[in-house]
């Protein structure tokens, strides 16, 4: 990278595709493979040397995502360009991991605080049966759903609110505030009896996306009346809403700066 290296380092913008299924989550741990120390190991590779790189959404296990965006600062003497380094790491990261886009960006770019909104896409299937190339990518709910209650119940999210009943507890974090604004909620019929969630918001607190879709899904079973999700808000309580959604039908789908 002959151009535009500082005496500090070169900072790389990474856009990321991934197959989630095998994977303990983004973030490494001593657990099980991650999509982290993939991409580090597969520049370590390149660069002859340690690089650490971190995202802008620590994704859960077994959660996919079509735009998750990374950076990494690598030493300012390297002698390799943008182009060779993207050839590299197509032929070393795994099949279920694909390099989408690499540039270089300014050193103070964060990938995370520097994130305006990410969007997320959940699907479902409501057939009696789903395909079986679907079956790893979405959450088969063999029963119709009302889809106009569907539809109330995301706009009833909508705005900022304290998020409280819909994330979960995680172990050694917490939160200063569980206050997040949602920009849209839609919910989309797709071919085969499909569905997909599409979640825009500012930020998102642990698994929140997947126990807001479970409390749209038991309004769409009729389960719960629409106006159960204001009263939720308002609960401030984990336990009185519904089941978290599983995590194989969620995708991370783009990053807003």
């Amino acid at each position: 990278m002959e151009k535009g290296c500082s005496h500090l380092g070169l900072c790389l913008r990474l856009v990321l595709a991934y197959d989630g299924s095998r994977y303990l989550g983004w973030q490494k741990t001593s657990e099980g493979p991650s999509i982290q120390e993939e991409v580090e190991n597969a520049l370590s590779q390149v660069l002859q040397q340690p690089v650490h790189v971190e995202a802008t959404s620590r994704t859960d296990r077994g959660v996919h995502a079509t735009g998750q965006v990374a950076r990494a600062v690598i030493p300012a003497l390297c002698h390799i360009s943008i182009e060779r380094l993207s050839c590299s790491l197509h032929a070393l990261l795994p099949k279920d991991i694909a390099l989408v886009s690499l540039e270089q960006a300014p050193l103070s770019f964060h990938p995370t605080l520097d994130a305006k909104e990410k969007e997320y896409h959940y699907f479902l299937c409501t057939g009696r049966w789903q395909f079986p190339h679907h079956r790893l990518y979405s959450w088969h709910v063999p029963k119709p759903l009302r889809v106009d209650l569907m539809r109330a119940a995301a706009e009833a999210c909508l705005g900022t609110r304290d998020f409280t009943s819909f994330t979960n507890q995680k172990k050694n974090e917490f939160y200063s505030s569980h206050e997040c604004t949602l920009s849209h909620f839609s919910v989309q019929e797709l071919p085969n009896h499909r569905l997909c969630l599409c979640v825009r918001g500012n930020r998102f607190l642990y698994k929140m996306v997947r126990n807001l879709v479970g409390a749209v899904v038991a309004v769409g079973k009729e389960e719960v009346p629409v106006v159960w999700i204001p009263e939720l808000f308002l609960l401030h309580d984990r336990k009185k809403a519904a089941v978290t959604a599983p995590s194989h039908g969620l995708f991370l789908q783009q990053v807003w700066f």
